[in-house]
């Protein structure tokens, strides 16, 4: 009902007489512009969002699953690079499908969706596109749960294809998708800020790679127009021209980083038994000759732990949490929460391996190189651990001059400690804007696309539409081809936005808010530190003080009644004065001990939570790396825009504006 309790479907007509029916193969239906308009108030869509059943994705779908050859040699015809294609690619086999533009909106939808896959297609998404123009040739509605139901025989598409296209064998290497992974490995060395190369498996999935390392320091940005041979790093972005035959190129949103040293991949198949299966990751450090390891979430929890109970007052780093509670529901295996604890992962394993202490412990150099399954190590090896204060001497641990200037320390110490959660909090919140703000940047960029379909549309009908006006004057001169010319041109660009908004929209998620959680995750776990430090300070001295005052006291009352008892004749008298003497004595001397051990304890905690607090202060510039870094892209994907429209403007200046 609508506000004065009419029915809202009566007022859909222009004049309120009759409802408009949008047919599917209307150009200029706007449903796929009514689904992006809730990106504004929310940051990524998710499978239900777009129909999908739930756990599916395109990357996923067919994986494993034997699909016709002709699926494999369009694929091969499309020109791989690196075991995937860009989207330029999927939108030549959409137009040699002679599907309508809705169709064809439908299906780059569901596959370019699949955001945790990167931008560039791979072979289980390319199957997964053939499949659906099959099923909308067909006249079926091109959706997930339809292939799901046609796994057994999926069908086959008619394509325009040349006959040099197909063989008549496939290729040794073109068997079942997803088998095995395999590690990414960077293409050649580029300055560019964060390099994004282009993975050598086809079959990962999700299972794209992450390194990570502290924050590079920002390179110097060149103009676009500088030389040709390194304008930005080789930046295949800078080669844009309106009226090249190549397509646009399509950016890798999860791609590793040049300077990243930890991999961290999620393994294709899950190990464990039925109802009891669970995911595993790959571990491999950069330049290290070490085995790659595979371990299990509960093993990260484990090591953690273990960090904890041996360097209660280190600043040990962040887990991700294994679960995520989102309207009722836990997550832990949807995809993109697979990827964001991936991510984390990565950031705990580089932090241990940064920390000058902790990296060169015993547990993390097993955790990171020895190839053996953790749980069977731990069987094997005699494993006690003990707080690093037990093997520390006062003497040499702790300077006299901390001591001597305690109050200072405990000062600047407070000051950092009150600081610390506005500071996290902050951190957070500028995630989130960011996170926010680059989902609206990759949705405007589709947007941007969905109209250069249809001003393709436009282009095509133009000459039937205004067919009078030439039919009375007998004669054209050229008008309505070189408007249409005009319209492609217009098209081209807005897709090469598309593909801009995307590759800066990748960047971003790998750089500045990879850089900006890194620094977060270290806050909290300095956070987490400052809570052991605690309990770790937290002691008894002051009632071991109380019970030798109150000993010293009977001690004293007992010696002066032991001299005044001397000179009786009461010798048992005196013997039991005598022990409760030696007793008390004993007593006093052990707490004292124990006192001295306990301030020396205590001395050694403080000590290593300044020494922890001195070290993050070196990643007070983190923020001012990242920052710059981002700057200097925006820099660079402005001008690639800039550019990108000049040539528009200069390609529109030809289309005519009247008959004269």
């Amino acid at each position: 009902m609508s506000l004065f309790g009419e029915d809202q479907d009566a007022s859909d007509s222009l004049f309120g007489s009759m409802p408009i029916q949008r047919s599917r193969d209307n150009p200029i239906d706007d449903s796929d512009v009514q689904q992006v308009s809730g990106v504004w108030a929310q940051s990524t869509a998710t499978n239900a969002d777009l129909n999908l059943p739930e756990g599916y994705s395109a990357a996923k779908i067919l994986q494993g699953v034997k699909v016709p050859q002709i699926y494999i040699d369009a694929y091969h015809f499309a020109g791989p690079v690196d075991g995937s294609v860009n989207t330029g690619a999927l939108r030549d086999l959409l137009s040699k499908a002679h599907l309508s533009v809705d169709q064809m909106d439908t299906i780059e939808g569901i596959i370019l969706s699949d955001r945790h896959a990167g931008s560039r297609i791979t072979q289980n998404s390319w199957n997964t596109a053939m499949a659906l123009i099959a099923l909308a040739q067909q006249g079926d509605t091109p959706s997930l749960d339809l292939i799901e139901m046609r796994k057994s025989n999926l069908p086959i598409p008619h394509l325009d294809l040349p006959s040099s296209a197909f063989r008549l064998k496939p290729d040794a290497n073109d068997s079942e998708i997803g088998q095995k992974i395999q590690i990414t490995t960077p293409l050649s060395k580029s300055p560019e800020l964060h390099t994004r190369s282009i993975s050598n498996n086809t079959n990962k999935g999700t299972n794209t790679s992450y390194r990570s390392e502290p924050i590079a320091a920002p390179r110097p940005i060149r103009p676009s127009g500088a030389s040709a041979l390194d304008p930005w790093g080789s930046d295949r972005l800078s080669s844009l021209s309106l009226h090249s035959d190549q397509s646009f190129p399509t950016p890798m949103l999860d791609g590793p980083r040049d300077d990243d040293t930890v991999f961290i991949t999620v393994m294709p198949e899950k190990e464990g038994v039925f109802l009891f299966r669970h995911v595993t990751y790959l571990i491999e450090l950069k330049g290290v000759n070490k085995p790659k390891v595979v371990r299990r979430y509960s093993d990260f929890v484990w090591l953690f732990e273990a960090l904890i109970k041996r360097y209660p007052c280190r600043i040990v780093p962040v887990l991700p949490p294994k679960k995520l509670q989102v309207n009722g529901h836990y997550l832990s295996s949807d995809i993109k929460f697979l990827e964001r604890r991936r991510r984390g992962l990565t950031r705990f394993v580089t932090q241990l391996l940064a920390h000058p202490i902790l990296s060169r412990e015993t547990l993390v150099t097993m955790f990171v190189s020895t190839p053996t399954e953790l749980s069977t190590w731990r069987k094997s090896t005699d494993l006690h651990i003990v707080e690093e204060y037990e093997d520390k001497n006062f003497d040499t641990t702790v300077p006299e001059s901390f001591i001597t200037n305690w109050s200072t320390y405990e000062s600047l110490i407070e000051t950092t400690r009150a600081s610390l959660n506005d500071a996290i909090a902050y951190y957070a919140q500028t995630c989130k804007l960011l996170d926010r703000i680059n989902t609206r940047k990759m949705h405007i960029g589709i947007d941007h696309h969905h109209i250069a379909s249809r001003l393709r549309y436009i282009a095509s009908s133009n000459q039937q539409l205004y067919c009078i006006s030439t039919s009375e004057t007998g004669q054209d001169g050229g008008e309505l081809e070189r408007i249409a010319d005009g319209l492609i041109s217009t098209a081209k660009v807005l897709d090469g936005f598309q593909s801009i908004s995307v590759d800066e929209s990748g960047a971003w998620d790998i750089g500045v808010l990879e850089d900006l959680k890194r620094i977060k995750d270290n806050l909290l776990a300095v956070a987490e530190m400052f809570q052991r430090f605690d309990k770790a300070i937290a002691n008894n001295i002051p009632q071991l003080e109380r019970r030798v005052e109150s000993n010293e006291n009977r001690l004293r009352r007992l010696m002066e009644s032991s001299s005044h008892s001397e000179s009786g004749s009461n010798g048992n008298a005196n013997a039991k004065i005598a022990s409760e003497i030696s007793r008390l004595q004993k007593l006093i001397e052990n707490d004292t001990k124990q006192i001295a051990l306990l301030v020396e304890r205590e001395w050694i905690i403080k000590y290593n939570l300044f020494k922890e607090l001195d070290f993050l202060q070196n990643s007070e510039f983190d923020i001012s790396k990242a920052l710059q870094n981002w700057a200097w892209e925006r820099v660079k994907y402005a001008e690639l825009l800039a550019d990108t429209f000049r040539n528009l403007a200069s390609s529109v200046q030809s289309m005519p504006i009247s008959r004269e």
